[in-house]
């Protein structure tokens, strides 16, 4: 091959064979919403997952009794990280033929409403075992989104970036971990500075579950209202497709060449 077509063959698709097509109307914002939601999308997640953390550990005695606290606090987060890989194994399959978005809100969906549960979770001194028994089930669950989430929401914004800034969305993606972080760390210590140890533990560390369950019903209205499928996922394949066992969706001749707007030429083999 050429050294000039190897060159710029940037980016291509099996079904963009016919040429470069136009840049279709929406492909911009579409682009930009899907980034957006991708980077932002695992500020939420990555709050969610560091929440037990940060903002049980002062309260840990008040919910979980004054035995094994330490055990008790390591449970939870093990919780957590034992359902992400799980969530990732469920919901990456599934996003192939649904679609990235349809998943991404499902596992929202998940997220807020366990997040928002464990907001609710009774005290030691009312419910006993069965508090850090429900937290460490809300936690397993809500692990199980949390990979959901991260497994179907960063592909699709992947999916849209040009692949030249591909590098740079992943590393903003990442980016969103430590800001996370600092946001539970900060709100922790002004709730336990304003409000003072005892009415901390006593219902103070609800505060930032309650947080956190906003954040995710937010994000989940964000994708509702503004983010959609790369173009591959808008098209039914075709009954050849179908016969060759090819079951995903095929973008339109030339549509990612169109949406990827300064890769002018597409090489067919």
């Amino acid at each position: 091959m050429p050294a000039q077509e190897v060159k710029s063959m940037r980016y291509a698709h099996p079904s963009t064979a016919s040429g470069p097509a136009q840049l279709p109307p929406s492909a911009p914002p579409g682009m930009r919403r899907a980034m957006r939601g991708g980077i932002f999308g695992n500020y939420v997640n990555q709050f969610d997952i560091f929440l037990p953390v940060i903002a049980l550990t002062p309260a840990a005695a008040h919910l979980f009794g004054s035995e094994n606290l330490v055990g008790n606090a390591g449970l939870i987060f093990v919780a957590t990280l034992l359902g992400r890989p799980i969530g990732a194994a469920i919901f990456g399959p599934i996003s192939d033929p649904i679609g990235r978005t349809a998943t991404t809100k499902v596992a929202l969906t998940g997220v807020a409403l366990t997040t928002l549960l464990i907001a609710l979770v009774p005290s030691h001194a009312v419910f006993g075992a069965g508090s850090l028994l429900l937290i460490l089930a809300l936690r397993f669950v809500g692990g199980i989104f949390l990979g959901g989430e991260y497994t179907s929401a960063v592909p699709l914004a992947m999916e849209w970036s040009k692949p030249e800034r591909r590098g740079l969305v992943s590393g903003l993606i990442m980016w969103m971990s430590p800001w996370a972080n600092a946001t539970i760390a900060g709100l922790v210590f002004v709730l336990h500075g304003t409000l003072g140890a005892a009415s901390y533990n006593a219902w103070g560390w609800r505060i930032p579950f309650l947080l956190g369950a906003v954040l995710a019903f937010g994000m989940l209205a964000y994708y509702r209202a503004r983010v959609q499928d790369f173009p591959t996922w808008t098209h039914p394949p075709t009954p050849h497709e179908r016969a060759e066992g090819n079951s995903y969706r095929r973008t339109p001749p030339g549509a990612v060449a169109g949406i990827h707007s300064d890769e002018r030429h597409v090489v067919a083999h």
